[in-house]
């Protein structure tokens, strides 16, 4: 009984194999566009500039989580790099997609297709995620570059990865240096960012399903704890403060939320939400709740 099911496993392995060599895995996919592809579409943005430098082999397994995680539900990826200029709206990985429909009917050898395609594009994210950027990060005017995309994807599942170490400045103030530490002076420093265009009032273009965020490794590499809270707790907040949900605020989480982005088990983020008080009109979450 053994020997037939190594037997049984070894011909499925085999089978899977042709399958995956015959089929071109590890191509551009054809004939389908994102609109059409089933699964979610994942933007991927990571954090190139010189106070990553230590963390981008964590960046690359983040990145490639994301990807593996999108590739297994038959979705689309977009990835791209942040440093001090974000006025370059390119994606040097776009619209790349994981419909494959290798194995018909099973599922097992259909999702191990999309796998592989998936570890095929590990070699080029290292390469983008591995080069030293310009300057600071301008990641706050990449949100715009970021919605721009999200608003030709209006009827999709979408979710988003930022994986900064959050060392930015931000309408003046240095989050490395000098973080907002209180309630009060968070709320102050994003309403001026939003009265100042620097923060897009709403991130989710107000269409299709809920805007999901999974924000990872801030504060990594900061080594005053304080510090380290305070910028995870402020990207928190510019985040809801557009309309967006984040799902998960460290790297650990990922993994673990990705396929059910339903997991909202971030300890800060609640803390956060019980913090948050009252937003001015124009930085409200989109549904116009008020929390205290």
């Amino acid at each position: 009984m053994r020997a037939s099911r190594i037997l049984i496993a070894g011909a499925v392995c085999c089978v899977a194999a042709l399958l995956l060599a015959g089929c071109g895995v590890g191509d551009d996919l054809t004939g389908t566009s994102s609109a059409s592809a089933p699964g979610p579409v994942t933007v991927v943005v990571a954090d190139v500039s010189g106070s990553t430098l230590a963390r981008r082999g964590a960046y690359v397994s983040d990145a490639m989580t994301a990807i593996t995680a999108t590739a297994e539900l038959g979705g689309t990826v977009f990835l791209s790099t942040v440093d001090g200029l974000a006025t370059d709206e390119s994606w040097p990985i776009a619209d790349r997609r994981f419909d494959t429909t290798i194995g018909g009917a099973n599922k097992q050898l259909a999702r191990a297709a999309r796998r592989e395609n998936a570890r095929r594009l590990r070699p080029r994210v290292e390469r983008l995620l591995h080069r030293r950027g310009r300057g600071g990060t301008d990641l706050l005017a990449m949100l715009t570059n970021v919605r721009r995309l999200l608003c030709t994807l209006p009827d999709k599942e979408r979710r988003v990865v930022l994986i900064t170490d959050g060392a930015i400045v931000a309408g003046g103030v240095n989050l490395y240096r000098s973080p907002p530490l209180t309630r009060a002076a968070r709320t102050r420093l994003v309403t001026r960012l939003h009265g100042s265009d620097e923060i897009p009032p709403d991130l989710t273009c107000g269409a299709g399903a809920p805007l999901r965020i999974w924000l990872s490794e801030l504060g990594a590499g900061i080594h005053r704890r304080e510090v380290a809270i305070a910028v995870r707790r402020f990207f928190v907040e510019v985040i809801e403060s557009t309309g967006a949900v984040v799902v998960a605020d460290e790297p650990q989480l990922l993994k673990r939320s990705f396929v059910d982005s339903r997991r909202e088990v971030s300890t800060v983020i609640r803390a956060t939400a019980r913090e948050r008080g009252r937003w001015p009109a124009h930085a409200r979450p989109r549904d116009g709740r008020q929390l205290s």
